[in-house]
């Protein structure tokens, strides 16, 4: 027990309000806005599966726009970390700004670090021009780590090729420098609207991986009324993806072209 963490770094807190064990599996999930909020939504329906708890968050005036987060009566930080079953999940409400994401993604992978987690779950959108004419979406993944990619082999395809960008493209360059061990797991979606279908899939990806139970028969049920209510976030996302060039995503590397 490493008792409550308290980490701040350029104006950026990241804090517990709780002390917790971390069992088996001790995965790390990332629900952070992306294309078709996939992660977000996965991350969220997680949370609700699992009767995860409010075991701390990340706070910043400088840098954070200035938002209050309540849920049923409490309120919360922008991003709020929960623990269940040997997964800890980090949900973000807000589209973090672009100059705020060098120190977040340190400090985020810091306290990964710390707690001494097996791996991390990155969960991602991939934008597909043809996502509409779409009935099932494909689900990818990358790992360098070879223990990780004999589990998911069979699971689905490679991401041999491609760019990412935005939030977890960073988490992501820090993860590697460090050696820490990760898998991405990303999901067709669209770029410009919610898609609690896509994030189902990779809920279904990560059930099979960590053997953590996640029934998505409720996100399914509840797709539209996500849609709606999440289409202010997905605006603001889509706007900060914008300036982030996302659209690289759509495009495959000049060296492997």
């Amino acid at each position: 027990m490493l008792g409550l963490i308290t980490e701040k770094l350029n104006g950026i807190e990241l804090f517990e309000v709780k002390e917790f064990t971390i069992e088996e599996p001790k995965v790390f999930v990332l629900g952070l806005p992306d294309a078709g909020l996939v992660g977000l939504i996965a991350s969220i329906h997680l949370v609700k599966s699992l009767n995860a708890e409010y075991v701390g968050g990340i706070e910043s005036y400088r840098h954070f726009p200035p938002i209050s987060v309540i849920h049923k009566g409490e309120m919360y930080p922008p991003l709020t970390l929960f623990y269940a079953k040997g997964v800890t999940i980090l949900i973000s409400e807000i589209t973090p700004p672009i100059h705020s994401l060098p120190t977040l993604a340190q400090l985020i992978v810091n306290y990964i670090e710390k707690k001494e987690f097996n791996y991390v779950f990155l969960m991602v959108g991939i934008p597909t021009p043809n996502r509409v004419e779409l009935d099932k979406v494909n689900v990818y993944w990358f790992t360098p780590n070879k223990e990780l990619e004999d589990v998911v082999r069979s699971l689905g395809l490679k991401f041999e090729e491609g760019y990412l960008v935005g939030s977890y493209a960073i988490i992501l360059k820090e993860l590697n420098r460090r050696s820490i061990k990760h898998l991405v797991l990303l999901s067709e979606t669209y770029m410009e609207f919610p898609d609690p279908e896509a994030a189902a899939e990779l809920l279904k990806a990560f059930s099979k991986i960590t053997g953590v139970e996640v029934n998505v028969d409720e996100l399914m049920k509840e797709a539209e009324i996500i849609k709606i209510k999440t289409r202010e976030l997905m605006r603001e996302t889509r706007r900060v993806l914008d300036q982030m060039r996302k659209s690289y995503e759509y495009r495959v590397p000049p060296m492997y072209t």
